[in-house]
């Protein structure tokens, strides 16, 4: 059976992720050949030019590789590279959890739901094992500038704290010897990151300890996602940049758990929209389902329009 060659790109706010697996047409290595991760600092056709990434992108045996891109960056970079196929990142979220649900740290488990938190803001399904949306359950939030992760590291440039320091400055709040800390930490009534952004430079600024300030507005990120996940799941996967920090774990379990769930897992090198956009080609291949040719997704010569209102202020002035 020939291999194909395909690679997927998480276009994320903060990281673009790539990685270059070979399959069989009807199955799934377990493996990626390689796993490049950069970081988005820059115009997306210089870092689409970088080298670590240029033999990923050229074609192997005269055959070029299979793309697939996901993430909010995904039309973007299609755009630059001229090449690939976009899955939409809550069709990739959904594919994800139903391979987690079929998979073996599921077990038995009924339901299972994924929160993934990141820079961009914050997306969560939960699945049945007849891969049903449960409870009707798929949340993606609006397109706000100001994505929760980019937020909070806007908060923590102003406070002068490196991403790997938090967890030290909140060391107190850490773990089961910190729950009772934990719940004592309040929660911001508002909902927008931007407020809680100036809400945590001002409690600084008025003399509220260090730790307590950034306790609170981390806590409250990570409620107003957690909350409004579905009660009695059996399992629930966290995921994204933000759950890197153990307090945001930490704050997430214990909101989880008032809502009697109580398996919540974590593994920081899971890239579940990489795994879910697999777990989608897997189905395909298995289906014999035609992918579109890209060819169907250029945009019409011709566009349709509606005439300015200048224009329709002076057809019917004369």
């Amino acid at each position: 059976m020939p291999m194909v060659r395909r690679l997927y790109i998480d276009g994320g706010i903060e990281h673009i992720t790539f990685s270059m697996f070979e399959d069989h047409h009807d199955k799934l290595s377990a493996e990626p050949l390689e796993s490049v991760i950069i970081k988005n600092n820059d115009h997306l056709h210089k870092l689409l030019r970088k080298k670590q990434l240029t033999h990923l992108l050229q074609p192997a045996n005269g055959i070029d590789p299979l793309i697939f891109i996901t993430g909010k960056l995904a039309e973007a970079i299609r755009n630059v590279l001229e090449n690939g196929e976009i899955i939409l990142p809550a069709a990739a979220l959904w594919s994800a959890a139903v391979l987690y649900l079929k998979s073996d740290f599921a077990g038995t488990a009924s339901s299972l739901g994924i929160i993934d938190l990141s820079a961009s803001g914050y997306m969560m399904i939960c699945v049945d094992r007849k891969d049903r949306l449960y409870d009707d359950l798929l949340v993606v939030n609006p397109r706000c500038g100001a994505g929760t992760g980019i937020n909070l590291n806007r908060i923590l440039e102003k406070l002068d704290i490196g991403r790997n320091e938090v967890d030290q400055i909140l060391y107190n709040f850490l773990g089961k010897d910190g729950y009772d800390k934990r719940e004592q930490i309040p929660i911001r009534s508002d909902r927008c990151g931007v407020f809680s952004s100036s809400a945590t430079i001002s409690d600084k600024n008025q003399g509220i300890p260090l730790d307590y300030a950034l306790a609170v507005t981390i806590k409250s990120e990570v409620y107003k996602t957690c909350d409004r996940m579905a009660r009695n799941i059996d399992v629930v996967k966290l995921s994204g940049g933000v759950f890197r920090w153990q307090y945001a774990r930490d704050c997430a379990i214990d909101i989880l758990k008032s809502r009697s769930i109580k398996n919540v897992i974590h593994n920081e090198q899971d890239s579940v929209f990489i795994e879910g956009m697999r777990h989608i080609n897997h189905n395909i291949a298995k289906n014999k389902i035609i992918i579109r040719s890209n060819k169907t997704l250029r945009k019409p010569e011709i566009i349709n329009s509606i005439d300015s209102f200048g224009t329709l202020k002076t057809h019917y002035e004369t």
